[in-house]
């Protein structure tokens, strides 16, 4: 879809019923979600660099947040439910801050939380290596947002208002889990759980993953 800051997001739908948004961590895609049988009307987006969206001159997490709410309003989605996964859980959480009003539900896997990475994230992709089902650019940039926190990222959780579910990767996840218990407790409704499954629960243990949001959404 065109949006109307010029950008062209890939979106792939599926499903019927509610609608739900996904949106990918750093360097992935649509694809990561393939394993997660999630109901309803699934909305999955690639998101600016990465996939089949656009590469873009500029990245940033506003920027992307800013193509979610183009992207929420030409769909028409009522107040969907909003998924997103470490990078792309920073956007989503910034999409709830910004746009409450675009979001029914909120569920934030692994996000990183707003503290300096220790240590920084090390390493880059060869820029020459065509193909990256990203644009390399995009990992670099948004590296240093990810592992240096502006002061707007804090901001933004205490400004959030939709029921979220906060869901940690445990012992084996590189994101730090004490700063993450921290993460879900600066959110005012906010129920935070567990999976021991690393980073990725939603690829590595797809079954719980969906067992948990289902149970807290039925709940």
């Amino acid at each position: 879809m065109l949006l109307p800051n010029g950008v062209r997001l890939n979106c792939v739908r599926s499903g019927s019923g509610a609608p739900t948004v996904l949106l990918h961590g750093l360097g992935h895609d649509t694809t990561t979600w393939d394993a997660v049988a999630l109901p309803g009307l699934l909305h999955a987006f690639d998101l600016r660099g990465h996939g089949r969206s656009d590469r873009t001159p500029e990245y940033s997490l506003e920027l992307m947040a800013e193509d979610v709410v183009h992207a929420l309003a030409l769909l028409g989605l009522d107040r969907p439910l909003l998924i997103g996964h470490s990078m792309g859980a920073v956007v989503a959480s910034l999409v709830a801050a910004e746009r409450p009003d675009l979001v029914g539900e909120l569920v934030l896997e692994e996000p990183r939380p707003p503290v300096p990475a220790d240590p920084p994230s090390s390493g880059r992709p060869n820029p020459e290596d065509d193909s990256l089902p990203y644009d390399w650019r995009a990992v670099r940039d948004l590296r240093v947002q990810v592992d240096h926190p502006s002061a707007n990222r804090r901001d933004a959780l205490a400004a959030i208002t939709a029921r979220t579910l906060v869901m940690a990767g445990g012992p084996t996840s590189q994101i730090p889990q004490d700063a993450l218990a921290e993460y879900a407790a600066m959110i005012k409704d906010c129920t935070f759980v567990t999976i021991d499954a690393g980073h990725t629960p939603h690829q590595d243990a797809p079954a719980e993953f969906l067992a948990v949001v289902t149970e807290w959404l039925s709940s």
